[in-house]
């Protein structure tokens, strides 16, 4: 199995998402979406978003491994 290494990730603005209602993702440098989070409330997105940004921020690197053909790590 390979996984997927990101550097300079950012993170998106909370947006408005169909159920559940509120989000944010984790993008690469080209702005590619790597991880979606998805909250009821615009406030725990907000929250959350700030908290991921943080930990973004000081990340060397993001890691997500990869799925097999059944969808699991």
């Amino acid at each position: 199995m390979t996984s997927f290494s990101f550097e300079n990730c950012t993170v998106s603005d909370v947006m408005g998402r169909p159920n559940p209602g509120y989000g944010f993702d984790i993008l690469n440098e080209r702005a590619q979406t790597v991880l979606s989070f998805a909250f009821e409330w615009r406030d725990d997105a907000e929250r959350a978003r700030v908290e991921v940004a943080n930990a973004v921020a000081k990340a060397v690197r993001v890691t997500r491994p990869g799925l097999t053909a059944a969808g699991e790590p």
